[in-house]
């Protein structure tokens, strides 16, 4: 058993040789990821102590992660597009 092969796997499934690394779309997913679950107990648990209740804060943090990370996943999509196939069509 080479400690090297499963290394080898991992590197070629994370950082494949024909896409762009996938470090943004993994920060944004993290990033995005934390503000979503933390808005999501904010509306789960009772607020205490507040005048007017976060609700729409929360769910407009929310949706914007959700679109954020939706940005994350369009731009990986576009920059793994092979680069061939954009050269015959350029106006697509």
């Amino acid at each position: 058993f080479s400690l090297q092969s499963p290394c080898n796997l991992l590197y070629g499934c994370c950082c494949p040789a024909d896409k762009p690394s996938p470090i943004f779309l993994t920060f944004s997913a993290i990033i995005c990821g934390i503000g979503i679950v933390l808005a999501i107990s904010g509306l789960t648990q009772a607020s205490s102590g507040c005048d007017q209740p976060l609700v729409a804060f929360l769910v407009i943090g929310i949706l914007l992660n959700a679109v954020l990370l939706l940005f994350a996943v369009y731009l990986y999509w576009q920059f793994s597009k092979p680069y061939g196939q954009d050269a015959a069509n350029p106006h697509d």
